[in-house]
């Protein structure tokens, strides 16, 4: 506050002062602020009289008042105060400016564009209509449209309409839902699904394709599809992997499971892949996890004895000599015997030529016995224990109501 006090007159020019120093305090063209009745009023002087009197430039608008208190304020203060206030409102134009121009590419573009950030940095990113299509879109199945919960049967739960594949041609009306749906409780199309197993139905019309993941039956994998119109079902496929084949000692793949590999012994094996994937030693070989329970002993030079079996595979291979892994061919003669509860036993034979007199030919005969190569092995193929398991009949498939 400035010193002394102000009286004021309803439209004059002229301010009186009490104990004042105007003529100290200020000169022309400065401001007086001053309050009357909560007001606030800026008024400007003209010319300072003397310590207690001056002229306004315009006469003060207020009510008439004295004793009022009053502050001094230098003409460069109140223009530099007057001066920050535009930079800031000009500089909030700007801005405002500058997001109407972002915000009109954001709405109005297309593609990638660019907007300015606040400190001058640049951002690029999508239009609006890069996006709004699919935020307008409808939910549904058709083209064009959002997929929502449950579109072409994801993640529908509903109830089971049993059915046999093989014997009714209007089986096609009895199938689920178009779409996507997993198998669950009962299955078994073509022996291949168990009721556990876990499967996905795709389907269009009468054309169908399923593929399911059974928990019997070596864990193998099956595809099937394409349902003509009077409801025959395709035959199921099964895949192969590492799950149901086995590697050879030369590297050769073939159908197997259960099988074994059949070796002097767990030291003198040479080979690093022995006991890979789900192999696992059990004696004197290593048994897949198909095979668990078994035990192989060598009881003799080249004799062998396989125990916890049923005997051999009946279907396809079930005894393979040892071969050379550089693919040179079988490295002895192998035989194999199966008593009445299952036990094998495998003999390995030392190659042996001899002239055949009756035919000339040179035969291959078994030689002296002799133990498994180091760098080899002899794969053996059995039937284990059945699976408890059991295969239904009819399929079911997951409807909605």
């Amino acid at each position: 506050m400035s010193a002394g006090t102000l009286t004021l007159t309803n439209n004059s020019v002229t301010v009186t002062g009490t104990g004042t120093a105007f003529t100290t305090d200020l000169k022309a063209n400065d401001f007086i602020v001053v309050i009357v009745g909560g007001v606030t009023y800026t008024l400007g002087v003209k010319a300072t009289a003397s310590a207690i009197s001056l002229t306004l430039i315009t006469p003060y608008g207020g009510p008439t008042a004295s004793g009022n208190a009053w502050t001094a304020v230098p003409n460069a203060t109140l223009v530099g105060i007057t001066a920050q206030v535009a930079a800031d409102v000009a500089k909030a134009i700007r801005g405002l400016n500058l997001d109407k121009a972002n915000w009109q590419q954001v709405f109005s573009g297309t593609g990638p564009v660019t907007v300015t950030l606040p400190d001058g940095s640049t951002y690029t990113g999508p239009a609006w209509s890069s996006l709004k299509s699919a935020a307008f879109a409808d939910i549904g199945e058709g083209a064009g449209n959002v997929m929502g919960s449950g579109a072409f049967g994801l993640g529908l739960q509903g109830s089971h309409a049993a059915f046999n594949l093989d014997t009714s041609p209007a089986m096609i009306s009895l199938l689920s839902p178009k779409g996507m749906v997993p198998f669950r409780n009962e299955a078994n199309i073509s022996g291949r699904i168990n009721g556990t197993s876990p499967g996905i139905w795709i389907r269009t019309g009468g054309i169908f394709a399923y593929i399911s993941i059974p928990h019997f039956d070596a864990g193998n994998v099956y595809i099937s599809g394409g349902l003509i119109a009077d409801g025959t079902p395709t035959s199921a496929r099964m895949l192969y992997d590492n799950k149901n084949t086995t590697k050879a000692s030369n590297g050769v793949l073939s159908a197997a499971s259960p099988v074994a590999r059949v070796v002097q012994s767990q030291s003198a094996c040479l080979r690093p892949d022995i006991a890979e994937d789900s192999f696992e030693w059990c004696g004197d070989g290593v048994a897949n996890s198909e095979a668990r329970g078994i035990e192989i002993k060598r009881t003799a030079v080249g004799v062998y004895s396989l125990t916890g079996s049923m005997g051999f595979a009946e279907d396809s291979w079930h005894l393979k000599a040892p071969a050379d892994p550089a693919g040179n061919g079988d490295l002895a003669i192998v035989e194999g015997e199966q008593a009445e509860d299952g036990t094998l036993t495998i003999k390995l034979f030392k190659k042996r030529y001899k002239l055949n007199e009756e035919s000339g030919d040179i035969d291959l005969i078994p030689g002296i016995p002799m133990d498994v190569p180091a760098n080899s092995w002899i794969d053996v193929r059995m039937e284990m224990p059945a699976s408890k398991v059991e295969h239904k009949t009819d399929v079911a498939i997951e409807t909605t109501t």
